[in-house]
């Protein structure tokens, strides 16, 4: 894939376009050896549009990568049309095959050559792999291929560019897709009203960011677990030796939970999602029969899955690296963050479990996602997505004793509690995902709540109504220490639209001892916006945004100096605390228009 440089003022487009959902990413490179990400967007499907690595639906996967599109070119501010996609399949072939040219007379090798040699050796796996099909129609498209080594005159050299030499050689390994599997993917990101610049494949896009060349020396399998392949790559002696691909991945454990409990897919995977953070959780059968299953329920359904998925990879690594297990193995993906999973892959190839990890954000050293000069001070993913989504939000708060407003994913546990008088109308309903107060909604009755979870695209949340004292506070989490050195509380007076209109200052102390709690339950770094209320004597927390506040004005005019607290972190120096400062008394307005006063 040709990358351009910042200079060019060129974005690169490329797609995953994966089993469970299409991620786009936009960026440019600097350099050889650094990628700057500008934006990127996912989405999930909506269906099994993608099986195994495989289009069925390509309408549906166009439309997908079409809103993937929309959403990254309104960040960028620029239209795309061309983009670079990585290509999976459970029929993938390769060939590993040696090529030679000949010159005439002695001559000095230059990168044309190179290239010509490389089109012979793509050449001459394309010929063999055709003469192992008994199916004489069926076509391959070329994927992508790696080079294992060259040679100049029979001597093996890495660099053969700009030597004089009488022959040169390549081997390489030539990886294809039968024309089907590739025209899918064509179709599909045609029909989204983009151009394919070029295709290669997931395992060799996968081992040239997880595996830098120092390593290569080694005898190493990287193994990518997405939701329905898992891709292998094996390295040693300095080369990519081999690729494989097996049909068995993430989708193994949610097909395992929905034949148990007959369910369709889609529960079956909401099932497998909602246990990584909660230690129960209800659905209905085919049949419409309520049921209820634990974490460890799952759990002991998963391991089945897992064992049968690592057995097979442990055996196809075997096979790619010739009958003799590996050194050590890397694992990225997903489904390969399932408990047990590499404990068992060690297991079944019979390394040590030490021998077998997990690559996680490392694997991204070459990878930016910002400008050079610039560093990021929001709070670790972890946090963003406990935060993000208001559900996983209430229980962790109520999991550490922090007071909450109930709130209900469930309609039926909803009307339960409200049968037994623990919870009244009215009650807002959100997104359970939503931001910037979009989609809320004050309902006052059954019958609309009803309404709005049988016609809601996205899951909601019934949080409990409190028309108590309410307190936005904003916190800094000094970045050099960890530590919380800062809490400002105003009092929200008048609210409009979802925005702070009206608000005063407050410095009870007991209001700052119950945020410095909630804070300290998170992995929190810098400005930090949160949302209280206060109900005969007692502080419900209703929210935590691990960024600045719309009401920040306020705290700066109180003397809270957070650009400040930035610049002496960002020079390496820890802040000291201000939590016992008490603030002015001040009263803030927010207006819409704009006044102007000419002196």
């Amino acid at each position: 894939m040709k990358m351009m440089n910042a200079e060019d003022n060129k974005l690169v487009f490329g797609l995953d376009i994966g089993t469970r959902s299409i991620v786009g990413t936009v960026g440019y490179r600097i350099g050889t050896d650094r990628f700057v990400v500008v934006a990127q967007e996912s989405i999930e499907h909506t269906t099994r549009a993608v099986i195994d690595g495989q289009i069925h639906d390509i309408p549906t996967v166009a439309d997908t990568i079409y809103k993937v599109k929309e959403r990254l070119e309104k960040r960028v501010r620029e239209p795309l049309s061309d983009v670079s996609i990585a290509a999976a399949g459970r029929v993938l072939k390769t060939k590993r095959v040696k090529a030679r040219y000949q010159f005439n007379s002695e001559t000095k090798v230059t990168e044309d050559h190179i290239r010509s040699l490389d089109m012979m050796g793509v050449e001459q796996a394309y010929d063999e792999i055709r003469k192992e099909q008994t199916d004489s129609g069926k076509k391959f498209f070329c994927v992508g291929y790696s080079i294992v080594k060259y040679y100049l005159n029979g001597y093996p050299m890495e660099m053969i560019e700009m030597h004089m030499a009488n022959y040169i050689e390549v081997e390489l390994i030539a990886t294809f897709l039968p024309e089907e599997v590739v025209d899918g993917l064509y179709s599909a990101v045609e029909l989204a009203g983009l151009h394919v610049a070029s295709l290669t494949l997931e395992p060799i896009a996968a081992i040239n960011m997880a595996i830098p060349e120092k390593f290569r020396l080694l005898n190493i399998a990287l193994v990518d677990v997405g939701a329905g392949t898992s891709d292998i790559s094996i390295v040693k002696d300095g080369s990519i030796i081999a690729f494989g691909m097996i049909p068995l991945a993430g989708d193994e454990v949610t097909e395992a939970i929905a034949k148990k409990y007959l369910t369709d897919f889609e529960t079956a995977e909401y099932i497998k999602r909602a246990c990584e953070r909660k230690k129960s959780v209800s659905f209905k059968d085919i049949f419409g029969s309520k049921i209820q299953v634990t974490k460890e329920d799952i759990a002991q359904i998963s391991e089945d899955a897992v064992k049968n998925i690592t057995k097979n990879i442990a055996d196809r690594i075997l096979e790619l690296n010739g009958g003799q297990c590996v050194s050590a193995v890397f694992v990225v993906g997903g489904g390969g963050k399932h408990e047990g999973f590499t404990e068992s892959l060690a297991h079944y190839l019979g390394l040590p479990n030490e021998r077998v990890a997990i690559r996680g954000a490392e694997v991204l050293s070459q990878v930016q996602f910002e400008q050079e000069g610039i560093r990021t001070i929001v709070s670790p993913v972890e946090t963003l997505q406990i935060c993000r989504d208001k559900y996983c939000f209430f229980e962790h708060m109520t999991e550490h004793g922090i007071p909450v407003l109930n709130s209900y994913i469930d309609l039926a546990k909803f009307e339960k509690a409200y049968e037994a008088g623990k919870i009244g109308f009215p009650v807002f309903v959100k997104p359970v995902r939503g931001a910037g107060s979009v989609g809320v909604m004050k309902v006052s009755c059954m019958e609309l709540l009803k309404a709005l979870f049988a016609y809601s695209e996205e899951p909601l949340l019934i949080q409990e109504f409190c028309n108590g004292r309410e307190f936005g506070i904003d916190v800094y989490v000094d970045l050099v220490s960890g530590e919380v050195v800062d809490i400002f509380a105003k009092e929200k007076l008048r609210m409009r639209a979802g925005e702070t209109e009206k608000s005063v200052t407050s410095n009870d102390p007991a209001l700052k001892e119950f945020v410095y709690r909630a804070a300290s339950t998170l992995k929190l770094s810098g400005p930090v916006d949160m949302d209280v209320f206060e109900k005969d004597g007692i502080f419900y927390l209703s929210e935590i945004n691990p960024r600045f506040g719309g009401g920040f004005p306020h705290a700066y005019a109180c003397g809270v100096d957070t650009p400040s607290y930035i610049l002496q972190n960002l020079q390496g120096i820890a802040n000291e605390s201000h939590l016992q400062e008490k603030r002015e008394e001040i009263y803030v307005l927010k207006y819409s228009d704009i006044l102007c006063i000419d002196r």
